[in-house]
């Protein structure tokens, strides 16, 4: 069994599950590799458009 899962980068789909990480993603410039989140009802980015 292995101890670690290599995650191939750049990493181009990715799912989060709080409202503190889209932050993180903007910064980078990658916002748009978010393809899912629970629910939209708490996200007030301007350039998340979901």
């Amino acid at each position: 069994m292995k101890k670690y899962i290599p995650i191939e980068i750049p990493v181009k789909k990715i799912i989060v599950t709080s409202t503190t990480h889209i932050p993180s993603l903007e910064m980078l410039g990658v916002e748009n590799s978010l393809v899912a989140f629970p629910s939209t009802n708490y996200i007030s980015s301007e350039k998340q458009e979901l």
